[in-house]
Parts: structure tokens; sequence; C-alpha cells
């Protein structure tokens, strides 16, 4: 019988990935210093599971904040009024979820509460894939 798991907790046995991405936010560390714990965040957790016996080990489920987030831009589904350019790049990470005004698109801002409440697709409900995971 095989063994696989369906993701693994990215954020580390000491939080590193949470304090690597807060740290990039402050302006403390650069993108390639964060890319770097994120690297080996993945590594770490790939041979872990491999170690304990988990024969199909999970790949592509790694996210830097938000895999919600990342998702909905890898379809091309964020709505217009978002500002969006329709490229998959590193600013999602950068901003921890603001809008280009600054403002929070998450739960914690309007915008974002209304969208629990209310889903909304892309607009013209059509998705656009950006590029593969």
């Amino acid at each position: 019988m095989l063994t696989h798991t369906l993701g693994f907790p990215r954020i580390g046995a000491d939080r590193d990935l949470k304090k690597a991405l807060e740290a990039f936010w402050q302006g403390q560390i650069e993108e390639a210093d964060l890319q770097g714990v994120a690297r080996d965040l993945r590594l770490r957790h790939w041979r872990l599971q491999a170690d304990r016996g988990v024969d199909l080990v999970p790949v592509g489920d790694f996210s830097l904040y938000d895999h919600v987030l990342d998702t909905t831009a890898m379809l091309g589904a964020v709505p217009d009024r978002y500002g969006w350019g329709g490229r998959l790049t590193r600013p999602p990470a950068r901003s921890g979820g603001r809008g280009p005004g600054g403002g929070r698109t998450g739960p914690a801002g309007a915008a974002g509460a209304l969208d629990l409440l209310a889903p909304r697709q892309a607009d013209g409900g059509r998705v656009r894939p950006t590029e593969p995971r």
C-alpha cells in the first residue's frame, strides 16, 4: 500500500516562514532571502516526509502567504476592481493581501468581508490561467 499526504504545514518548525515573511515586509531582508527560506523549507519538508516513509510526497502546494490568493491569481480569476495586472508575480506576497492603494483586500478589509459573504467571480466570470504551478 502506498502512503500519501495531501499537504504539509509550510510555516516550519520554528515559524521560519512567518518570521522571514514579516522581515521581508518590513524591508529587513531581500526577496532572494525570503525565497531561500521558502526553498529550504520545501526541501526540509519533502525530506522529512520521505524519511518517515511517505511514498507520494506532494509538490506545488507551497505558498508564501495565502494559497487561496495564489490559486486565484494563477487562474486569472482576480476581479478587475483590484487593478491586478494579470501576471503571477511576487507582489501578492509583498503586499500581504493589500490592494493597489494599500487597503486590505483580505478578510480584515471591507471588500474582503463582502467577498466572504457574497463571493464574486472575475469580471465576466471568465477564468484565464496565467501560468502553471
